[in-house]
């Protein structure tokens, strides 16, 4: 098979409901709570670690998986975004 003949999977579209925004997701950042910093967004975040909350936002949108395993898991529909990347295209509230 020739290299233009291999398929490539697109990166993911992050869009941020609130702020009216997106970005298509770079793999150089370990989470969406500093992909978001960098798209100037200024998400509430506290330990960064997975443990106080409170940078837990809705999904609306799409799948994401857990790099970091959090203390405590946010109920369905919520996520908490200094622990997770985007399995596919997502929709987050911020």
């Amino acid at each position: 098979m020739s290299d233009s003949a291999a398929k490539t999977d697109p990166k993911p579209l992050v869009r941020f409901s609130r702020s009216g925004g997106g970005a298509v997701w770079n793999d150089g950042f370990p989470n969406l709570l500093e992909f978001a910093e960098e798209q100037n967004l200024s998400p509430a975040y506290g330990c960064r670690t997975g443990s106080c909350g409170a940078c837990k936002v809705r999904l609306t949108e799409g799948e994401v998986v857990y790099a970091d395993e959090p203390f405590h898991a946010p109920e369905d529909g919520h996520v908490l975004l200094c622990c997770v990347r985007p399995a596919s295209d997502v929709t987050i509230e911020l």
